[in-house]
């Protein structure tokens, strides 16, 4: 029998299937901008400032219509030209769902510490990390196949060439020399290799999870959710976190379950927790939120972004750096782009071809509880949890490999 989780969650494959992993949609009086398919899922939705980044992550009732463009570009005989293809769709997000476990005898995680805070090799502290262990061999149906896809540097007036290597999208009305030139100053902030932690990861939607299959199959039953922190964004952020440590910065990972018994509200909860341990380990100069995309064709397949790295399958990984405009209580906005724009060069000097476009929006998404935070999606939920992982294993290094860059300067 289906786990109370499996059940539940299945409720909300519609809603996962139209929404960013945020969850936000946009307000009805707010315009949505015509953005490229290429950004993922949570480029449908432009959140409101009155959500601040997903105090209510689903409206009662929202109809979205969207011109979407796809644009693609070739090369033949060294000239560069870019062809465009533009679909139309529509998108209904349901009513806001509760998963509650009081009518269910099966265990469930309860944000309770399972592993206490204390030193690791590679000093790596890990806290709350999930100990459930989920069956997902029921899921077994293999009756959808996803759509692999590698997202190629984007062209366009919102995209913008970063000095050092990588794209921004900008999706405000900032003026590119101006953004260009905040990018290539550095964070005013210095790590430390000592035992102190240094940098924060978390999971706001804590038990996103991947597709279960290698061979391009999925069961169209599965949720892509999972309370087994193994099969999760979690076991992304662990190995996010080994490979910072590896260049010998310490790093707290917290697995706190945010979206669970309750997906609505994972924002304010997840706010609760990175106050806290802001509060006591001020040492922490980064917070990365670590999800994964929901991205889908027109016809609702899951789509692998993904890319060949080193001969291996890797995730795509996509940055998301937040701005305001007077709305969103992001005042030193900025000083995270500068942070954002040093990784995302970093990572595509790195491993070219490893990331989508750094996403430069109108958002709060608890990213102004600190200067160095960032929201990252790493793939989507047409990827294999092992091509996540490799992703996490290259995001770890270009962290590590930053944070020595801040640590010589």
């Amino acid at each position: 029998m289906k786990s109370l989780f499996t059940v539940i969650a299945g409720l909300l494959t519609t809603v996962l299937s139209v929404s960013s992993s945020f969850g936000n949609v946009a307000a009805p009086e707010i315009p949505l901008p015509v953005a490229p398919v290429n950004n993922g899922a949570l480029i449908l939705y432009l959140p409101s400032p009155s959500d601040k980044g997903g105090v209510s992550e689903f409206p009662e009732t929202t109809t979205i219509t969207e011109t979407t463009t796809v644009t693609e570009a070739t090369t033949v005989n060294d000239a560069t030209t870019a062809t465009e293809t533009t679909t139309t769709f529509e998108t209904r997000p349901p009513k806001e769902t509760e998963m509650s476990a009081e009518t269910d005898d099966t265990p469930f995680f309860t944000n309770e510490v399972v592993q206490e805070l204390s030193p690791e090799p590679l000093l790596v502290f890990s806290r709350n990390i999930s100990t459930i262990i989920e069956d997902l061999s029921e899921f077994s149906s293999k009756d959808g196949t996803v759509i692999k896809r590698t997202f190629r540097p984007e062209l366009g007036e919102s995209y913008i060439q970063l000095a050092r290597g990588g794209r921004v999208r900008n999706e405000t009305k900032t003026d590119e020399t101006f953004l260009l030139s905040e990018s290539v100053l550095l964070p005013e902030f210095v790590p430390e290799k000592n035992n102190e932690p240094q940098v924060l990861i978390i999971h706001t939607h804590t038990t996103e999870g991947f597709r279960i299959f290698d061979d391009g199959s999925y069961d169209r039953e599965y949720s892509f959710r999972t309370l087994d922190s193994r099969k999760s964004v979690v076991a992304v952020g662990a190995k996010i976190a080994e490979e910072i440590a590896k260049e010998g910065y310490a790093v707290l990972h917290d697995g706190t379950v945010h979206d669970y018994p309750a997906y609505s509200g994972s924002y304010k909860r997840s706010e609760e927790t990175i106050k806290s341990l802001l509060s006591e380990y001020p040492s922490i100069k980064i917070v990365l939120d670590i999800h994964r995309d929901a991205i889908e064709s027109e016809a609702g397949v899951p789509i692998a972004a993904v890319n060949e790295i080193n001969g291996r399958d890797a995730a795509q990984i996509m940055i998301v750096s937040p701005a305001d405009d007077g709305e969103w209580d992001v005042p030193d906005y900025m000083k995270n782009f500068r942070l954002a724009s040093l990784l995302q060069s970093h990572l595509e000097t790195q491993n070219a071809g490893i990331t989508r476009a750094l996403l430069f929006q109108y958002c709060n998404y608890n990213l102004n509880l600190s200067p160095g935070s960032l929201l990252i999606e790493v793939g989507s939920h047409g990827n294999t949890l092992e091509q996540a992982v490799y992703a996490g294993e290259l995001l770890g290094r270009s962290i590590g490999q930053m944070l020595n860059e801040l640590n010589t300067n």
